[in-house]
This record gives C-alpha cells, sequence and structure tokens, in this order.
C-alpha cells in the first residue's frame, strides 16, 4: 500500500483556502473598468442618436410616399383627377388625399425633428400622371452636416422617389 503524504495535502488545502478568500476585484481592477465603459459611452451615445434621427427622416420619407402612392392608386382606380395636399405643420406636416373635394384619408406627423418645405398640391390624373415635376423636401430640424435630407420627387408619369441630399443650414 501505498503511504498518504499528508503534508502535501494540508500545503494544497492551506493555498486552497487563501485563494478562496483573495476572489473579487482591486479598486483599480474596478476604476480601469469603470473608465473604459466611460470612454465607449462617450462614443456610442452620440452615434445612437444620429442613428434615432435618421430613422424619422426615412420614416416620414416612407409616409410621404405611401401617401403620395395612395393618391394616384386612387385617381386610377377612380378613373378621375385626386389631389394630395401637404401642408407644413407648427411641429412636423401633414397630408390629404381629397377626391372631388372630399377628404379620403388624412396623415399627421407629429415629429418636430423633420420639416416639410412649405405647402404643396399635387394633382394624379386618371391615368396616374401628374401635370409636372414635384420635389418636396424632408429636412431635419437641426441641420448638422451628419443627418441628410430626404428629396421626395414626382415624375411626370406620377412615379414617386426618395433621394438623400445634404441639407442646407
Amino acid at each position: 500500500m501505498a503511504q498518504t503524504d499528508w503534508g502535501r495535502i494540508g500545503l494544497f488545502m492551506k493555498q486552497f483556502a487563501l485563494m478562496k478568500k483573495n476572489r473579487g476585484f482591486t479598486l483599480i481592477e474596478l476604476i480601469v473598468v469603470m473608465v473604459v465603459v466611460v470612454i465607449l459611452a462617450t462614443v456610442a451615445v452620440p452615434n445612437f442618436t444620429r442613428i434615432i434621427q435618421e430613422n424619422r427622416m426615412t420614416a416620414d420619407a416612407n409616409e410621404l410616399i405611401t401617401l403620395l402612392n395612395a393618391a394616384r392608386s386612387e385617381a386610377v382606380r377612380l378613373g378621375g383627377q385626386v389631389t394630395a395636399n401637404l401642408t407644413s405643420e407648427e411641429e412636423g406636416w401633414s397630408g390629404q388625399i381629397l377626391v372631388q373635394d372630399e377628404v379620403y384619408r388624412q396623415l399627421v406627423r407629429n415629429t418636430a425633428a423633420v420639416d416639410l418645405d412649405g405647402d404643396h398640391s399635387i394633382a394624379f390624373f386618371a391615368d396616374g400622371s401628374v401635370p409636372q415635376d414635384f420635389s418636396i423636401v424632408l429636412s431635419p430640424s437641426l441641420c448638422n452636416g451628419s443627418i441628410r435630407s430626404r428629396v421626395v420627387s414626382v415624375a411626370p408619369t406620377g412615379r414617386v422617389s426618395v433621394t438623400a441630399q445634404d441639407c442646407e443650414q
């Protein structure tokens, strides 16, 4: 039979007990981690804010495109003229689809972060066309260069498209 070396086992148990007591972080390690977290937050928060503002611009442009496409579709479906009226509001903008001077559909965007470049009235004919090119500019309220404006264009054929451009300060 092999003999057990109790001295070695005792030494191992003492070392294990010391390791168990020293679990945790030092104050220096905690401070270093906090400094890294603060640096990452100062970089991430402005980018996150920019992403939110870009998403608002995209959402408003998509709402405007939907409204114009609905007006065009109604003109083709009804076989007559349908008008889309867009109005710049104090905070945001609104749009209406008028069929024979009656409101068919209404949209109100209360987004203080997005401005419409004025009031517009676009008439769609029975074939879905419009009398001339139209361009509507959606701009961020605070134009700081990092967020781009959206230009919603309506071609004479009635096709609606959107492009991004640098905003004018």
